[in-house]
């Protein structure tokens, strides 16, 4: 019973691809890339409009683009490219901004008169921004409400939701000491790297459920590690579930073919 019942049977599997799901989509570190994201443009010389357009604009756009694309890529080629571009464009950004230390975390090089740092902010933060917000933001959100089957669906959700607090929570709080510590280069480049597990998780676990009703994604995760392939499973379950037609259905249509 409880949380530990999610783990173990025909359930395993869901719960494997909802608690890792969870975990990395905090760990990526968009609350508090997000949060600092004005006190990080004030620091490199930008203005503070520049949040606006590059923040809270590509949010607005990811979500949008979510809403779209779910139902016309599927979920697993979305994730993909959610985390990728995050990847992507946080790991240019840590490169830019540098590894100085705690005594000096925004000290960087100067092109012309703009930094490198600076550039790379304007530039590439747009992208991990819409990025989160198009997939690794929205998805598992929808994929907890998919994967696992009803009579354990409130239970489970609620299980990752917490875990996906408590995950936002140890980035926010970690992210400042982080930043004395290391620099923030360093602990973006923390995030770029939880970014990159997270479309190696997603390649290797995630299964794309567009299209498929709650029955048959149950089916598919209950055959996994039977050696079963996943054709072979879903022709097994529509097989199962067929129904045959009605005796008078069937006569009226024998009546037709002779007509």
């Amino acid at each position: 019973g409880g949380a530990l019942a999610l783990l173990r049977g025909k359930t395993a599997s869901a719960a494997r691809i909802g608690i890792g799901l969870c975990f990395l989509a905090a760990f990526t570190g968009n609350v508090s890339i997000l949060y600092y994201s004005s006190t990080v443009f004030e620091e490199l010389g930008l203005s503070n409009s520049l949040t606006i357009s590059a923040v809270a604009l590509p949010n607005i756009v990811g979500a949008l683009l979510a809403l779209y694309l779910l139902d016309v890529w599927g979920r697993r080629p979305l994730l993909q490219l959610s985390f990728g571009a995050m990847a992507v464009s946080l790991g240019l950004l840590a490169a830019a901004l540098g590894t100085q230390g705690a005594a000096a975390p925004l000290t960087l090089p100067v092109v012309g008169e703009t930094s490198l740092a600076a550039v790379a902010c304007v530039t590439c933060l747009p992208v991990y921004v819409a990025a989160y917000s198009a997939g690794a933001g929205p998805v598992p959100w929808l994929l907890y409400n998919e994967l696992f089957p009803t009579r354990l669906r409130a239970r489970a959700t609620a299980l990752c939701t917490t875990l996906n607090y408590c995950a936002n929570v140890v980035v926010a709080q970690s992210f400042l000491p982080a930043v004395e510590r290391f620099g923030l280069g360093n602990t973006y480049g923390v995030y770029a790297a939880f970014c990159a597990a997270g479309l190696v998780f997603t390649n290797k676990y995630v299964l794309e459920t567009k299209g498929l009703s709650l029955q048959q994604i149950e089916f598919m995760l209950a055959q996994e590690g039977t050696g079963a392939r996943a054709g072979d499973a879903m022709g097994e379950l529509f097989a199962e579930t067929a129904e045959p037609l009605p005796g008078p259905v069937v006569q009226s249509a024998d009546r037709i073919g002779e007509g």
